[in-house]
């Protein structure tokens, strides 16, 4: 079984798509490629492997499974294009409370150091960037007026207003705590640019000793909901958001306060005697 693996990496990146997406389809693949030959397998037996895999792991994992493999059929040429669940439970969407963020904005890590840096990622998730575009930011990206975000999700750069706090702890971070070993890179390890990866661990070591499920992405729909409570224009969080359309923000954010609103009501209404939270689901549509 073999994986065109150069190919197809060359051809994600021809199609422009993002570094964190390139990773995780090739990751995905050289996977799936343990078990089945994606080349010359028909669209009856990938079907078929598709169901047992439903039953092992469930909808949600298989999800980025199914849309790696669409990347690769379109890749082949191939005229197969497999359908997702589309399925969400409420849970998964956790906004965190201000209790939460009070504990996780002042989360510690035992090297000073390593906090500073951390607890900055942190507070730039909040202000709405993705774990790319984090991890993306060069020294030159940032200024007491302004973040200035090159590479985003449809590559549509922004720039969002530097908050005064915010400043001042990047600041002192590059001032004291930043570790030189890339010249241009704004969150730095001792090997070099901080990966991804590394911005997930920082956020799965808050959400175990939280024991909520946050994850960078419910730190930018924390930012979302905030912004709209506090009556800001669509069009104004479509490009803080960075949004290539005003109806994929309406439609982020109906999803998100729908999330709330039910899971309050399953949460705060004992008429009847309650609600089993687990047997809800929201279909996304």
């Amino acid at each position: 079984m073999s994986y065109n693996r150069d190919e197809f990496l060359m051809w994600m990146y021809n199609e422009r798509y993002r570094r964190a997406t390139i990773d995780d389809y090739d990751r995905r693949l050289r996977r799936i490629f343990q078990q089945i030959d994606l080349n010359n397998i028909s669209k009856t037996d990938l079907t078929l492997w598709l169901m047992d895999q439903e039953m092992q792991r469930g909808k949600v994992a298989l999800n980025h499974d199914i849309k790696a493999i669409n990347a690769y059929m379109r890749f082949l040429g191939k005229d197969i294009k497999l359908k997702t669940w589309a399925t969400r439970s409420v849970r998964e969407i956790y906004i965190p409370s201000e209790e939460d963020m009070e504990f996780i904005l002042n989360f510690k890590w035992p090297n000073p150091g390593i906090t500073r840096r951390n607890q900055l990622i942190v507070r730039y998730a909040f202000l709405a960037l993705r774990r790319s575009e984090i991890a993306n930011l060069n020294v030159g990206d940032v200024n007491e007026r302004w973040i200035s975000i090159r590479d985003s999700k449809m590559n549509v750069s922004r720039k969002i207003p530097m908050p005064k706090e915010v400043w001042k702890l990047t600041y002192d971070y590059i001032k004291y705590y930043r570790i030189p070993s890339d010249k241009y890179a704004l969150f730095t390890t001792s090997q070099g640019r901080i990966h991804i990866k590394t911005i997930g661990t920082i956020f799965w070591t808050i959400a175990k000793a939280l024991g909520k499920p946050l994850h960078p992405h419910s730190c930018r729909h924390w930012r979302a909901v905030d912004l709209y409570l506090k009556g800001v224009d669509l069009e104004a969080i479509r490009q803080y958001l960075g949004h290539a359309k005003l109806s994929t923000t309406q439609i982020y954010l109906k999803s998100l306060l729908s999330s709330i609103t039910l899971s309050q009501i399953y949460e705060k209404d004992n008429l009847f005697g309650g609600y089993d939270v687990e047997t809800h689901e929201i279909k996304e549509k």
